[in-house]
């Protein structure tokens, strides 16, 4: 069963990796190596050749609409609203040039953060094969899990119908296809490039949502206290975070506390990474949605200023374009919101609750396990714990 859904994992994650491939924000490619199988997201010769190109298309068929725009629609004149039009296209073509060369330049680094990532949430996913899965816990967890999917299957799959749609009127733009094809390359690119950094960000999201509710636990969570109440069941507390096979190991439980806390410093490293690498390209994007939104409004109201009206699939395109934006943006915002929330709701109170329960040999275990104490160090620990507070705080 594990392996059904490995391969059911790996065939979304192909699946995402191919529509990110066509936008030419994602020049990456899946593959397994080694007898073990190991996945890596490794770079694409090919998917980067296929990004110049992009490249090269954004740039021709923009050059081509300022000059049709400026000598058809503006009959050359020129205006306040002419000129917020031409900088919303320059503003465009730059920046999706920017977008496109930094995923071809920073290829290695979006690599191996991508790498790194699917790494923490496989040993995640291992850490919870010690929980218990009976029960209405169980059940939460799988709700919850199925709703990470569905959110992201369900934003993937309302942009991936608006593109389609978006795309099916080109059919009605023969006389100014350019046109289109510049406006589509441009905000295909930027609003995809949000869809990325919000499927990422929900990634994280989920991952730290699974690692705390493994500290709470380890820190003395609810069940935990009303588990520890009950002198019997305590040792089903200790199975539940140790072995399966029916008894308790001293070792585990300290290796346990160490990687759990080891991930979620890692996941709070993996955000900075992903942050340095989207942080121009995503400033980059709002900046051209909020300037396109100005001249979409202008669009609208252009009847009323102008005393002009544009066809039918002009302003669908134009609503379709408002849609697709904000939606993209507002998805954005709210994963990393909601990561943001998830970063900080395990304080170090909670973490240092986690060392504090547990006997002075699993905490000494504990930092051995970090690299924080050697073996000559072991015998002046047991004789004066109060050095050992201070290693913790330096954990922490």
């Amino acid at each position: 069963m594990f392996t059904a859904l490995k391969l059911t994992e790996l065939t979304f994650i192909r699946l995402l990796l191919r529509i990110f491939n066509v936008f030419g924000i994602a020049p990456l490619t899946l593959v397994q190596q080694g007898p073990q199988k190991e996945v890596r997201f490794v770079s694409s010769r090919l998917a980067v050749l296929y990004t110049y190109a992009f490249i090269g298309t954004i740039g021709v068929s923009n050059v081509m609409t300022v000059n049709a725009i400026y000598t058809q629609r503006y009959e050359k004149k020129m205006s306040l609203f002419h000129i917020i039009d031409f900088c919303e296209i320059f503003l465009g073509t730059f920046v999706t040039t920017m977008i496109l060369c930094t995923n071809c330049l920073k290829n290695r680094t979006f690599s191996a953060i991508a790498t790194k990532i699917y790494r923490i949430n496989e040993s995640i996913g291992q850490l919870s094969a010690f929980e218990d899965g009976s029960g209405n816990k169980a059940c939460n967890k799988a709700r919850r899990g199925a709703e990470h999917c569905f959110s992201i299957v369900g934003l993937i799959g309302f942009h991936a119908l608006l593109t389609l749609i978006v795309l099916s009127s080109s059919a009605f733009y023969q006389e100014n296809f350019v046109l289109f094809v510049s406006g589509a390359t441009r905000n295909f690119v930027i609003t995809w490039l949000c869809l990325q950094y919000a499927v990422i960000v929900k990634i994280l999201q989920r991952s730290f949502s699974r690692i705390n509710d493994l500290l709470r636990n380890l820190a003395g969570g609810r069940d935990a206290a009303r588990i520890n109440n009950n002198p019997v069941k305590n040792i089903e507390m200790k199975n539940r975070y140790v072995i399966k096979n029916g008894h308790f190991d001293e070792t585990t439980m300290p290796q346990l506390i160490a990687k759990a806390s080891e991930l979620h410093y890692a996941l709070v490293r993996t955000i900075d990474e992903v942050t340095g690498f989207y942080d121009y390209t995503i400033l980059g994007a709002v900046i051209y949605i909020f300037v396109c939104l100005v001249v979409f409004s202008y669009f609208i109201l252009d009847y009323i200023i102008e005393k002009r009206i544009f066809s039918t699939v002009e302003y669908v395109n134009l609503f379709l374009w408002i849609v697709s934006f904000m939606s993209a943006f507002i998805a954005l915002t709210m994963y990393v919101t909601k990561t943001l929330n998830e970063e900080v709701s395990i304080n170090l109170h909670t973490i240092t609750n986690v060392f504090s329960r547990q006997p002075l040999s699993s905490r000494i275990e504990v930092l051995r396990l970090h690299g924080m104490t050697s073996k000559h160090r072991v015998n002046e620990l047991y004789a004066d714990p109060s050095k050992l507070t201070e290693l913790e705080k330096m954990l922490e």
